[in-house]
């Protein structure tokens, strides 16, 4: 069953998360300013085939919500062949809010703007999706949002970045191998990507697999080998060990975990676990959406 966020007004998001600006006064627009730090950016130069990527890509964001334009600054990027840029700055783009409650930013043919220097790139295309996400923290409220963004430079170099964490709720539905089916929408999961080793770190807080379960568990699954597909960070590991505050659960193995991140949807996988401690295999299907929230325990 789906869970939908609450999210607080909008005056509230903007208290907890961004500063409010007046760059024009004309009118007396209402305007934004947020800032989305330390992003990776997967680059592949599609006339050759080949990629690299980087960590400290930033974005600031101007969304002017009189106008339902956009200024976007994005600093930190660089291409393959060893070119860096400057912050590049895109002006007047056009923004709205899509049947999902993500904020889009979006536009084609973007020539960006920076002082005194010539050879900028054109923006083939550009999309920035942001999902205001207002979590508890026991009593708490703070901000957690989803944010993608993908864009093409001169046709030639296609850009994939996002936040290297994620926090993520949504079900967990396991199947024993006797055919009990046990779902819960109690664990919380974090994603950390190393963007040095391309390797994935899968921690799964509050985790349990079935109604008897005497408590639950935190399970770390670490070193997971990430590929990229489009924008989404896709694994695929024939078998790995647990751990358990830093120790390896030999006795919870796990086998066949395959799934995915989508910086623009969520987190997806299955996997194999056999308990030694239990009589029973389990099967366990994760679907995490950022507009899931945790239930309670």
């Amino acid at each position: 069953m789906k869970l939908y966020i609450k999210l607080l007004s909008l005056v509230a998001v903007m208290a907890l998360s961004m500063t409010s600006c007046d760059k024009d006064n004309k009118d007396n627009p209402v305007i934004t300013e947020q800032t989305f730090p330390s992003f990776y950016a997967s680059v592949n130069d599609l006339s050759n085939g080949v990629s690299a990527l980087y960590s400290n890509v930033s974005y600031l964001v101007y969304l002017n919500y009189s106008t339902m334009r956009a200024e976007v600054h994005i600093s930190g990027l660089k291409l393959p062949d060893g070119t860096i840029y400057p912050t590049l700055k895109l002006t007047d783009i056009a923004w709205r809010i899509d049947s999902d409650q993500w904020k889009v930013i979006s536009g084609k043919s973007l020539i960006p703007t920076v002082t005194g220097y010539d050879n900028l790139p054109m923006f083939s295309s550009f999309e920035m999706k942001i999902f205001e996400r207002v979590l508890d923290n026991q009593g708490s409220a703070y901000y957690s949002p989803g944010v993608s963004v993908t864009y093409t430079l001169d046709s030639r170099y296609r850009v994939a970045s996002a936040n290297p964490q994620q926090l993520l709720y949504g079900s967990t539905e396991s199947t024993s191998a006797s055919g009990k089916k046990f779902e819960t929408n109690v664990t919380e999961y974090i994603t950390s990507f190393n963007v040095d080793t391309r390797t994935l770190k899968i921690s799964m807080n509050n985790a349990k697999f079935e109604e008897g379960m005497p408590m639950s568990l935190n399970i770390d699954l670490s070193n997971i080998p990430v590929t990229f597909m489009g924008s989404q960070l896709h694994f695929d590991v024939d078998a790995i060990t647990p751990s358990i505050g830093g120790t390896p659960f030999e006795a919870f193995p796990i086998t066949d975990l395959k799934g995915y991140i989508d910086p623009a949807t969520g987190l997806h996988f299955t996997f194999h676990c056999n308990p030694r401690t239990t009589v029973e295999s389990y099967d366990v299907e994760v679907d995490c959406e950022f507009d899931d929230i945790p239930g309670e325990a």
